[in-house]
Formats: C-alpha cells, structure tokens, sequence
C-alpha cells in the first residue's frame, strides 16, 4: 500500500482506523522518501496532510512549502504545482497569485481536471 492509498483509506474511516491509516501513510512515505527528490516531497506532502487532519493550516503550510522546495529544483513539475495550488488554497486573500502559476503549469501539460490531478499528486491536502 502507498501513502496516497493509506490517506485515501483514513479519510473513508473512523478515528481509530484514520489515526492507523494516517500513521501508516507516513511510515511508507518515510521509508520510500529517503534520497529521492520526489520521495522526499511527498513525504512533506503526507506531513501537511497529518498537520491538516489535526487542524493545524499554519503547520500544513510550512509542509506543502517545503515540498516545494525539493519539488522544483528536483524539476517535479506536476507534483509542484499540486503541492503550490493547495498552498495557495491555504493561503485565501494571499494565495491567488500562487493558484494562478500552478495551474498554468498544469494546463501547459495538459491537465483538464485540475481539481482531480492535485488531489492524486497531493493527496489528503484538499481544504
């Protein structure tokens, strides 16, 4: 099971089974991002998910920014743009400008479901 599963299997599940679910999430994300550019961003990208899931925005933020910060030098562009777009839906009156990039980078390769493509590259992050 990947992480992005194991977040998708917490948010259709109790409290109990979602906190196991979501822990479990992070262990595969840790264990398969060690060394790896992408790997290593989407283990952020699994932290702001915890961080939302307990509620914390200002912690989800500072995890979908430091994704970005691996994402984009590691030239991930797709899986930047998912973590940027839910960054900017963080962010409200500030985030705009950030939403408008991101999509524009998802639209010049292609992506007709926005919405869809940033939930599969950034699971469990959706405000």
């Amino acid at each position: 099971m990947c992480a992005a599963s194991a977040l998708s299997a917490a948010r259709a599940s109790g409290n109990a089974s979602r906190r196991e679910a979501l822990a479990r999430a992070l262990r595969l994300s840790v264990q398969r991002g060690r060394g790896v550019a992408r790997g290593r961003g989407r283990t952020e990208i699994v932290h702001a998910a915890l961080a939302l899931d307990r509620g914390d925005t200002q912690e989800a933020s500072g995890w979908l920014q430091s994704a970005l910060d691996v994402l984009r030098p590691a030239g991930k562009r797709m899986h930047a743009a998912a973590a940027q777009r839910r960054l900017a839906q963080l962010q409200g009156a500030r985030g705009p400008p950030l939403l408008v990039e991101a999509e524009a980078v998802m639209r010049v390769e292609g992506v007709k479901n926005l919405e869809a493509m940033t939930e599969f590259l950034c699971p469990g992050c959706r405000v």
